[in-house]
């Protein structure tokens, strides 16, 4: 049975990696430094089965420990004549101006070669990494420039102009073979990443690493957490290698670590997916 709270280990875990993260496109407006993160204070989160809503009250936990802002509403419905509009993430007063902030969470393998955002599909391949974008511009960070919206601001007694911004975190995945030379542009260049490669791939690739590594299977609510505070059991190469083939069944997100339990050390992350998944894949690419 799956846990329904996270720690407060885990929850201090989260954070520290939101307080530096690096955001996919841009930069993180509200990084900290986590050495001041207050433990005392510090309560577990819900382990939400969506990872998004999991982010979302970790995200709204890190802004309120922000002393730089000084009124935070979030989930703000915007609604005009019964019809609900969209939904608004976060408002906020930060050194006082008032920003309308979008977050997302997201994990993308680049399966193309083009150099454009659409190269980067999500693993159950009915999202990317430019049709999220698109979204977000085209609809979300709009939303405060309806009639609907100005309302609420008046209500809530808004009168100077709100700024409105994305803050996208997350990991981009690149093919074991992939140079990474021709990223796109507008991808920061410093973001987070890893590596991805089918599971028929994976037995030769082994050989990369030395013995001493050992692998995770994370659950896919615990892929913010560090590995050190995850209970989960390591493999070796060998048992990886000896099991890929029934684990892998859709893709999976892997934690190349050193050491076990509260020493666990992070390598690298590594998705794996099925031949069946990069066939489908490549087919939209091919269409894109």
């Amino acid at each position: 049975m799956k846990k329904s709270v996270y720690t407060k280990e885990q929850t201090m875990s989260e954070l520290a990696w939101l307080c530096q993260a690096q955001t996919l496109l841009g930069e993180n407006q509200f990084r900290a430094d986590p050495i001041n993160i207050n433990g005392s204070i510090l309560t577990s989160l819900k382990n939400h089965h969506r990872l998004g809503v999991h982010f979302e009250d970790l995200f709204e936990f890190h802004l309120r420990l922000l002393p730089q802002i000084s009124d935070l509403y979030s989930h703000i419905q915007i609604i005009e004549d019964k019809k609900t509009l969209g939904e608004a993430d976060f408002l906020i007063n930060h050194k006082g101006c008032w920003q309308h902030v979008e977050i997302a969470i997201k994990f993308y393998l680049r399966v193309g070669q083009s150099e454009q955002m659409s190269d980067y599909l999500g693993p159950s391949l009915t999202d990317s990494l430019d049709r999220k974008v698109k979204h977000i511009e085209a609809k979300q960070l709009k939303l405060f420039e309806t009639e609907a919206a100005k309302k609420i601001l008046q209500a809530k007694g808004v009168e100077s102009p709100v700024s409105s911004f994305a803050q996208i975190f997350g990991w981009l995945f690149y093919h074991v073979s992939d140079d990474q030379l021709n990223i796109p542009k507008n991808i920061h260049p410093h973001h987070a990443r890893g590596r991805w490669l089918a599971v028929n791939e994976l037995h030769a690739f082994l050989s990369e690493y030395p013995d001493s590594v050992r692998f995770m299977l994370p659950a896919r609510s615990e892929w913010l957490i560090s590995p050190s505070q995850i209970k989960g059991i390591s493999m070796s190469k060998r048992d990886l290698s000896l099991s890929a083939s029934k684990l892998i069944d859709r893709p999976q997100q892997l934690f190349v670590v050193l050491g076990e339990g509260y020493s666990r050390q992070l390598v690298e992350r590594l998705f794996v997916v099925p031949e069946s998944w990069l066939s489908r894949a490549e087919s939209m690419i091919l269409q894109a």
